[in-house]
């Protein structure tokens, strides 16, 4: 890539669009070679856009990204499929990309990271469940969480919520059942699969950690 048209390119952008279609630019968070520049491109030249593509950027629309809250790289939002899922999970504070989820290393950051997803006696399912994306899972076996089973065999139930007859299963009432059994767990739902009209899923269970014990 010329570096040096890149920016002349994107200074200039900053400098006359800025009110009206809100440039802005990065590097994709779970592809930090590839440079992003982002807009409201109704309101540029497509000049522009051929200008930026033929010097290797990618250009995405400006409501369809968000920005990594540790890294500060861009991340995709835009659904390319009826599978799809987000490649980075929504916390407290903002995006966090997968990148930089998947980089934990320690069981205090991993529950840092994921606090609104995990679920205990005393914190409970507000007003909707939330449920990591599928390829977090291995970060929670990593530290030792294991399917929840309903009859204690070695396969892990799975549950689906959906369209279809019998797809009908309800985080909420798997959490309380939960807890009627051990008070001592905690909870996480976890995406196996999504579908055009359901979503499958699981939930991953481990005894409660005191903050002091990581």
């Amino acid at each position: 890539m010329n570096e040096k048209r890149y920016n002349r390119i994107i200074n200039y952008l900053n400098e006359k669009y800025q009110n009206t279609a809100y440039v802005d630019w990065g590097v994709d968070a779970n592809n930090p070679e590839q440079k992003v520049v982002i807009a409201n491109w109704n309101n540029i030249p497509d000049k522009f856009t051929t200008i930026l593509e033929d010097l290797g950027a990618e250009i995405w629309w400006s409501d369809q990204y968000g920005r990594c809250e540790h890294c500060s790289n861009l991340i995709d939002l835009q659904p390319s499929s009826y599978g799809w899922e987000a490649p980075a999970i929504l916390g407290e504070w903002g995006y966090v990309c997968q990148t930089c989820v998947e980089s934990i290393e320690d069981e205090y950051d991993l529950h840092d990271t994921f606090d609104e997803y995990i679920y205990e006696y005393n914190k409970g399912i507000g007003y909707m469940a939330k449920a990591v994306p599928s390829w977090a899972i291995h970060l929670f076996e990593k530290f030792g969480w294991q399917c929840w089973s309903e009859d204690n065999e070695d396969l892990c139930h799975r549950y689906e919520s959906g369209y279809y007859p019998g797809q009908n299963d309800d985080p909420e009432k798997v959490f309380k059942e939960i807890m009627k059994l051990d008070k001592d767990l905690q909870v996480v739902f976890a995406i196996n699969s999504v579908g055009q009209f359901d979503v499958h899923w699981n939930v991953l269970v481990k005894p409660v950690v005191e903050e002091g014990d990581y």
